[in-house]
């Protein structure tokens, strides 16, 4: 996943814009009222993720920018932080 926009990191978790996870992750993502939950849509299936963290919004015009980590790993993918080269990498699990 090479992004378009820079990743923002809060508290040691790295935040990216909404339309970059969609686009990677390859599903739809809507933040419902509350803030903290997220309804995740990929192909015919539809959950919901209870976030631990705030989103944030950033830069002109505001952009909401969501923590990938419990996104990516709520659908199935590894993430791999190599703190050396200050890298970041996504990966689908099983087939």
């Amino acid at each position: 996943m090479l992004v378009q926009k820079p990743a923002y990191i809060v508290n040691g978790s790295t935040y990216l814009p909404i339309q970059e996870l969609e686009k990677y992750l390859h599903a739809k993502i809507t933040l419902m009222n509350n803030n903290r939950m997220l309804k995740i849509q990929k192909g015919e299936q539809e959950t919901r993720l209870q976030l631990s963290l705030n989103p944030v919004y950033r830069g002109s015009p505001r952009s909401l920018y969501l923590p990938l980590r419990p996104i990516a790993e709520h659908l199935r993918y590894k993430v791999i932080f190599n703190q050396q080269e200050k890298l970041i990498t996504v990966r689908k699990n099983g087939p």
